[in-house]
């Protein structure tokens, strides 16, 4: 059952034995919602953060075996003249056809998923500072992550997560509802969440609750 911050700690979700700061967390949340703004705090409190988004940019560059896999799949005109994915382009083709994009996440997810599972399988081993935090808007829709010993959900009102999506990226409503389409309801993750953790007032409001959350 998930709870609010104001009624969880990170000591609560650290392994059996463990200290805090070697508990794993899986950190999710739709368009808009802040999870990027939770995710610096996090870090700013000590915690290593792995970018899901990062991970899966890599692997749309030439040098990455999964370029020729895309490249496959959507045909030449997703490459740019180095031979990169263009996200872009690519982004075009997937968020106007549901089978396109799950097409798309067939080829990339596994990937993304294996380097997440070998960086926790790192610092489960290794006896360094954390927590980690695992910053991935589709934790979810991944299927079965066992690796978190819990999973954060950042949320907020849809209105507000639109004004926010659309003014932080420059782009229209249409962009923002495709990409709300591409993921799980807000609702659906609140449901599955360990911790929920709410983006509905000031940026200064956020971080005290993530700062309390983190030292708690």
């Amino acid at each position: 059952m998930n709870t609010s911050l104001e009624r969880a700690g990170l000591s609560r979700f650290a392994p059996a034995g463990r200290s805090a700061d070697r508990a794993v967390i899986g950190l999710t949340g739709n368009p808009g919602a802040g999870k990027s703004a939770v995710a610096r705090r996090m870090a700013q409190n000590g915690a290593e953060v792995i970018d899901a988004d990062a991970l899966g940019h890599e692997l749309l560059l030439a040098s990455s075996p999964v370029t020729g896999e895309i490249a496959a799949e959507f045909g030449d005109e997703v490459l740019t003249p180095d031979g990169d994915i263009d996200r872009k382009r690519l982004g075009a083709i997937v968020f106007d056809s549901r089978e396109r994009l799950e097409a798309l996440n067939r080829i990339v997810h596994p990937r993304i998923t294996e380097a997440i599972r070998a960086r926790i399988e790192r610092f489960r081993a290794e006896d360094r500072l954390g927590p980690l935090v695992v910053d991935a808007a589709l934790i979810f829709e991944w299927g079965d992550m066992e690796e978190f010993d819990a999973v954060a959900v950042v949320t907020a009102p849809l209105d507000l997560r639109r004004e926010r999506y659309t003014k932080s990226r420059g782009v229209g409503a249409e962009a923002f509802a495709r990409r709300e389409a591409a993921q799980w309801s807000q609702e659906e993750k609140i449901k599955r969440a360990d911790v929920v953790i709410a983006n509905d007032d000031s940026l200064e409001s956020l971080y005290a609750r993530v700062d309390q959350f983190m030292k708690t």
